[in-house]
């Protein structure tokens, strides 16, 4: 597990790398004339650096484990199962709206997922909830509305 985080930790490094790179001519704005279009993705790459940085800190301080210890494996099942789930949340996006079928992925992954059904209905109302009061409220972005578009959400 923990050789898995450090070359996790190296490719999000470059991840991040290639992005701030990428993101060089970018302007960035400032409080006078207000932010440029580089501006949010910034602070969003320097918050996942730091929580990089912690992550690493942390699996270094982990102690090295046996190979036969390892007790995550991968099921291919769950791999298909949360691979046409998705899809089908792609598809259905348009049609059926952001806020339904955002709330309906969460819900059936994370109790697929072995999590209780109280605890995926609080959870996923809540993500749904943050997710569209940055986006739509404060960032004003437009969310596919589907079959709520007719009441104004």
């Amino acid at each position: 597990m923990r050789r898995n985080n450090l070359i996790l930790c190296g490719v999000l490094a470059v991840f991040i790398g290639a992005v701030f790179f990428l993101m060089r001519n970018i302007p960035y704005g400032s409080f006078v004339q207000g932010f440029g279009p580089a501006f949010y993705p910034t602070v969003l790459l320097i918050a996942l650096s730091v929580l990089l940085i912690l992550f690493f800190i942390q699996t270094l301080r982990t102690p090295k484990e046996d190979k036969a210890d390892d007790t995550l494996a991968f099921s291919y099942k769950n791999f298909w199962f949360l691979a046409v789930l998705l899809l089908l949340y792609a598809v259905s996006l348009r049609t059926i709206g952001f806020l339904i079928n955002s709330y309906a992925f969460l819900l059936i992954s994370m109790v697929y997922l072995k999590t209780t059904w109280r605890r995926s209905a609080v959870i996923s109302l809540a993500v749904v909830g943050i997710i569209y009061i940055v986006f739509r409220i404060v960032l004003r972005v437009n969310l596919p509305s589907g079959i709520l578009g007719v009441i104004g959400l």
